[in-house]
C-alpha cells in the first residue's frame, strides 16, 4: 500500500469499504473520473484484484487485502470522512437496486432516512413471504431510534421474534410498535398490532387473545384474506385451550375458506395443527393422521 502513488492509495483506501465494485460506483465514490482506469491497472497488476465476471467490469479486493486497506482507513481518515464514503456508497447502490448493499452502508453512514426507508422496502418482502430468520437477521441491529421513526419496523421485528419463541427479545420493539400505534389509531397498523398482541399472549391468557383477534376481524375487510386467516387460526388455538373444541374447529373451517390451502403459508400449517389436534382430543385418531398427512409435500 505504501508503495502506491497517493491518487492510488487514496483510491484504494476509500474503495476499500466496498465488497465488489466497478468503474462507475468507484466514481461516484471517490469523485475521481479516471476510477475505471485506476482498476484495470490494478488489475494488470495483478494488485490483489479478484475480478467478477467475464467482461471485466466487476471486481473485489481479495479478503485480506481489504481488510488491510480498511484498517488503514480507519486510521487515516475521520469518521465523518468514512460516513461520508458510505452515505455515497448507499446513494449509488440504492439507485442501481442493490437494495440490501445499500442498506449496510446507510447504516454505516448513520443516515437513518434512507436506513429507514430500505429497511421497509427489504423487511416487506421478508414479512409476506414469512422468512422469519431473515426478518429477524436485517433488523436486530436496527437502532431504536430507527424503531421509533418507523413502528412498522418494531412491529415486524416483534413479530419475528415471537414467532420464533424469544419473547424476552420481542418486548422492546413490541413496546414501541404498542406506542406507536395506539397513538396513531392507524386501521391498517392497529389490525397487525392486534393480531401480534394476541399470538402473544396465546400461551398465558387465551380469554384475552379471543377478544384480541375478534376486534382485528371486526376491522378487517373481506379484501384482506391473509390478515383474516391469521386472526381465525390464533383465535382457533385460544378456543382450543379455553375447551371449546367446537367453536376452535369453526374458526379453524373459516381459516381455510379465507387462505383457499395457499402453499406454503403459516395459518394453512397451524390451521392444519389445530384441527388436528382437537380431532385427536375428540379420539378421532384416524380423522387427525389424515389431516395431518394432507400437510406433507
Amino acid at each position: 500500500i505504501a508503495r502506491q502513488a497517493e491518487p492510488v492509495r487514496e483510491f484504494l483506501l476509500a474503495t476499500s469499504i466496498l465488497d465488489l465494485f466497478d468503474g462507475s460506483l468507484c466514481e461516484a465514490l471517490t469523485g475521481n473520473a479516471a476510477s475505471s482506469a485506476i482498476i484495470r491497472t490494478l488489475d494488470d497488476q495483478r494488485l490483489f484484484m479478484v475480478g467478477l465476471d467475464e467482461q471485466g467490469q466487476w471486481y473485489r479486493y481479495h479478503y485480506l487485502f481489504r481488510d488491510a486497506l480498511r484498517d488503514q482507513l480507519a486510521l487515516t481518515a475521520s469518521r465523518d470522512t468514512i460516513r461520508t464514503l458510505h452515505a455515497r456508497a448507499a446513494e449509488w447502490l440504492e439507485r442501481h437496486g442493490a437494495i440490501n448493499e445499500a442498506l449496510r452502508h446507510a447504516l454505516a453512514a448513520e443516515d437513518w432516512t434512507r436506513t429507514e426507508r430500505l429497511l421497509e422496502r427489504v423487511s416487506t418482502d421478508h414479512y409476506e413471504q414469512d422468512r422469519l430468520a431473515a426478518l429477524c437477521e436485517v433488523l436486530q441491529d436496527v437502532p431504536t431510534a430507527v424503531l421509533e421513526r418507523s413502528p412498522i419496523l418494531a412491529l415486524r421485528l416483534a413479530w419475528a421474534r415471537i414467532r420464533t419463541g424469544e419473547f424476552e427479545l420481542a418486548e422492546r420493539p413490541l413496546q414501541i410498535a404498542r406506542d406507536a400505534i395506539y397513538d396513531a389509531n392507524d386501521r391498517s397498523s392497529l389490525i397487525s398490532l392486534l393480531i401480534l398482541e394476541a399470538y402473544h399472549d396465546l400461551h398465558e391468557n387465551a380469554t384475552n387473545v379471543i377478544d384480541l383477534c375478534n376486534a382485528a376481524l371486526g376491522l378487517l375487510g373481506d379484501d384482506q384474506p391473509l390478515e383474516q386467516a391469521a386472526a381465525l387460526t390464533i383465535r382457533g388455538w385460544a378456543f382450543m385451550y379455553t375447551g371449546e373444541s367446537a367453536r376452535a374447529l369453526d374458526s379453524f373451517a373459516s381459516v381455510r375458506q379465507k387462505n383457499g390451502y395457499a402453499p406454503g403459508t403459516w395459518t394453512r400449517l397451524s390451521e392444519i395443527a389445530g384441527s388436528a389436534s382437537v380431532l385427536v382430543q375428540r379420539g378421532m385418531l384416524e380423522e387427525a393422521i389424515a389431516l395431518l398427512q394432507s400437510a406433507l409435500p
